[in-house]
């Protein structure tokens, strides 16, 4: 599957996907320190809740790819194409998702003017985004997408 296609059936998928409800919010409450700059908008909602399932379902999956790759490590003759195939649809996937939280990011940055120059954002119970502990590093401009390919 390419890029396009993957993110055109992800999108789909939050198009059609129910607006959750607290529950499916990330536990953790606001930490000392830390600072609620906004709410997620029904769509991040989504966004969020699908990013998580992925995830789940590609941590499944690397346990069976991480048997995969010794064998691919120790022999190519070992394996047959259909397995170097799933080893490389596990990876292309997995560059997706990160693709995906980046994207994710991006939209939350501009949904909140407040969240566009923070450098560490995180998730809250009941769907709060929060500035975390201030980084030494400097913010520089927007943000901008890059993403590499094998």
């Amino acid at each position: 599957m390419d890029m396009r296609t993957y993110l055109n059936e992800f999108f789909a998928k939050i198009d059609i996907a129910g607006v959750p409800n607290d529950t499916a919010s990330p536990k953790d409450p606001v930490n000392e320190g830390e600072i609620v700059i906004g709410v997620l908008n029904d769509e991040l909602k989504k966004m969020f809740v699908l990013t998580a399932i992925f995830k789940s379902g590609l941590k499944e999956k690397a346990n069976s790819m991480t048997i995969l790759r010794h064998k691919l490590e120790n022999s190519l003759n070992d394996c047959d194409e259909q397995e170097e195939k799933s080893f490389y649809d596990y990876f292309m996937l997995r560059h997706y998702m990160k693709m995906v939280d980046k994207i994710f990011w991006v939209m939350v940055r501009e949904s909140m003017p407040k969240a566009t120059y923070e450098k560490n954002l995180d998730i809250r119970e009941k769907w709060q985004v929060v500035t975390t502990a201030k980084s030494d590093l400097p913010v520089v401009g927007p943000i901008h997408l890059s993403c590499r390919f094998p």
